[in-house]
């Protein structure tokens, strides 16, 4: 298991907005797991479940967002892309 760096942020974020989260491969290399938590301003927190079918890297997520009258859980396609620049490995 390996941590993402403290301000990942898929498109669309604003840039208040921080992501934390961690990545796992499966042990059979069939997929790969992500937890990502969003920290919006001021007190809006969402988390994302992502799997992705390797090497396709495809698949789908589940979002639950728990802002004040929002409080709902969304089901969606995911797919990764490329990121630019590059990502450094951390080492």
């Amino acid at each position: 298991m390996r941590a993402l760096r403290t301000g990942f942020c898929q498109s669309g974020c604003s840039p208040d907005n921080v992501q934390t989260g961690t990545a796992c491969t499966a042990s059979n290399g069939s997929h790969v797991s992500l937890g990502i938590t969003t920290f919006y301003s001021p007190s809006n927190r969402q988390w994302d479940w992502i799997r992705l079918g390797l090497p396709g890297l495809t698949g789908s997520g589940n979002m639950n967002n728990f802002q004040e009258g929002i409080a709902k859980t969304v089901d969606y396609t995911a797919s990764a892309v490329a990121c630019n620049p590059p990502v450094v490995p951390v080492p």
